[in-house]
């Protein structure tokens, strides 16, 4: 799933089943540095994503949402 702006993908190190990452298409070093259409854009892409994954799993009854700076 992407758009113009970020893109996600499934972790190579997952977690948990069905870790996801969603990641800006533009380097920034902090999500501070990030602009609002691109911050826009993730947000977007996490409600497609959260809908998709309990489309595909009825068992999941939460999220953890993270990110990293530095």
């Amino acid at each position: 799933m992407e758009d113009e702006l970020a893109y996600v993908i499934y972790d190579g190190f997952p977690i948990v089943k069905l870790h996801c990452l969603i990641i800006p298409k533009r380097h920034v070093e902090t999500y501070f540095e990030l602009r609002r259409p691109e911050i826009n854009s993730i947000n977007r892409l996490m409600s497609k994503l959260k809908k998709q994954i309990e489309d595909k799993d009825s068992t999941v009854t939460g999220f953890n949402i993270g990110m990293n700076n530095g």
